[in-house]
C-alpha cells in the first residue's frame, strides 16, 4: 500500500507540473501558472516601455512554458491600465502590471488624490532603469549645460521647454533644474505633448528651446547630429553616450533626476507564492544573456531591485518628488 501511495503521489505532482509546464509545484501549493497571464503596460506599442514589457513576458513564457501576453491599455493619463490591473482584475496572478515611475512616484506627487496610490499594489521588482538628460537643438547658442544655466538665471520667461504631460517625467526633470539653479519654473514656458514622438519635431524645429527626456529617447537624434545633449543626470555617464558628461561635470551638482524605470506589481490580496514565483523569475530573468541583450538594444541598463528594495526605491522617490511638486504648480 506505501508502495502505491508513494506511486500515485508522484504521477499526481508530475501531472501538476506537466499543466503549469516547466513552472515548479511545491508541496501544499497550488500549481501556478496553469494558463495565460495578462501583463498589463499602460503605453502603446511600438515604445519603450512596450519593448521592456514584451522582452520580460518572451523570457517568463520560455521559462514556465505558459503564455504571458502583453496587453497594451494606453489612455487617461496612464490610469485606465493602471486601475485596471490594480483595482479591478482579480488578484490571482493571472494579470500582472508593468510598472513605471509614471503609475507610481509621479502619479501620487502630481495629484492630491491619484486613483491609484502606492499601497494599492505589491511591488515585485524592478528590471530596468534609463536616466533622463537635457538636450537643445544642434544649432541652439548654448554649448555646455551650465552656458544654458546661466542663460536662464537672466531669461526666464523666455525659456520655452517640451514636457510629455504637466507632471510628466519631462515636467519634474525640468522643474528640479529650474529650482535648483533659483528659478521660478513658473516663470518658464511648458509647451505639454503626448509624448517625445510629438515633442522631438517641436525641438527639431524651434518652437521648444529644451527638452528633458531619457538616454534611449535622445540617442538617435544625439548620434544623427541634429539635438546637442547637454548633460545626463545620474552619477557616472552612460555607455550609450559617453561623451555627454553628467550635470554635476557640466557645472550643475545636486540634481537627483527623473529616472525612467520599468518593473513589476501585482494587486494585493496576490497568494505570497505567486508572489515569490515572479520576484524569483524576475531575478533570474535579469541575468539572462538574451534579456540583458534586448534591453542593450534599448539604450537601457539592467537594474534589479528585489521587491523591498524597490518598495523602498519607489516610496523615496515619491516623498522627494511630493516636495518638489508645489514648487512646479502641480499636485492638484
Amino acid at each position: 500500500m506505501k508502495a502505491k501511495g508513494c506511486l500515485f503521489l508522484t504521477i499526481a505532482l508530475g501531472v501538476m507540473a506537466g499543466v503549469a509546464g516547466t513552472s515548479e509545484v511545491w508541496a501544499g501549493e497550488p500549481a501556478y501558472p496553469i494558463k495565460q497571464v495578462e501583463y498589463i503596460q499602460t503605453a502603446a506599442p511600438g515604445g519603450g516601455q512596450d519593448a521592456v514589457s514584451r522582452a520580460a513576458a518572451e523570457y517568463v513564457t520560455k521559462k514556465w512554458g505558459v503564455p504571458v501576453t502583453v496587453i497594451n491599455k494606453p489612455g487617461g493619463g496612464t490610469v485606465l491600465g493602471t486601475h485596471y490591473a490594480l483595482k479591478e482584475a482579480k488578484p490571482d496572478g493571472y494579470t500582472v502590471f508593468g510598472e513605471t515611475h509614471i503609475h507610481t512616484s509621479l502619479m501620487v506627487a502630481g495629484m492630491l488624490n491619484p486613483p491609484v496610490k502606492l499601497e494599492d499594489r505589491i511591488f515585485i521588482a524592478r528590471f530596468v532603469v534609463d536616466p533622463v538628460c537635457f538636450a537643445v537643438n544642434a544649432d541652439a547658442p548654448w554649448k555646455t549645460f551650465k552656458e544654458l544655466s546661466d542663460w536662464t538665471k537672466t531669461h526666464s520667461k523666455e525659456l520655452i521647454w517640451g514636457t510629455t504631460g504637466a507632471f510628466g517625467t519631462s515636467a519634474f526633470g525640468i522643474g528640479e533644474w529650474l529650482v535648483a539653479i533659483g528659478v521660478n519654473p513658473l516663470d518658464t514656458r511648458m509647451v505639454t505633448s503626448s509624448g517625445w514622438g510629438e515633442t522631438a519635431p517641436r525641438l527639431l524645429g524651434g518652437h521648444v528651446m529644451l527638452a528633458c527626456q531619457s538616454v534611449a529617447e535622445f540617442y538617435q537624434l544625439t548620434k544623427a547630429g541634429k539635438i546637442r545633449t547637454l548633460a545626463i543626470v545620474a552619477d557616472k555617464r552612460s555607455p550609450h553616450l559617453p561623451d555627454v558628461p553628467t550635470a554635476a561635470e557640466a557645472g550643475v551638482p545636486g540634481l537627483k533626476g527623473v529616472n525612467w524605470w520599468a518593473g513589476l506589481s501585482v494587486r494585493p490580496g496576490t497568494p505570497q507564492h505567486v508572489v515569490d514565483k515572479w520576484a524569483k523569475v524576475s531575478e533570474e530573468m535579469c541575468k539572462d544573456p538574451v534579456f540583458l541583450q534586448k534591453i542593450e538594444t534599448l539604450r537601457a541598463t539592467v537594474a534589479y531591485l528585489g521587491p523591498a528594495d524597490f518598495k523602498d526605491y519607489v516610496y523615496k522617490e515619491a516623498e522627494y518628488f511630493i516636495k518638489l511638486a508645489p514648487k512646479l504648480g502641480v499636485r492638484k
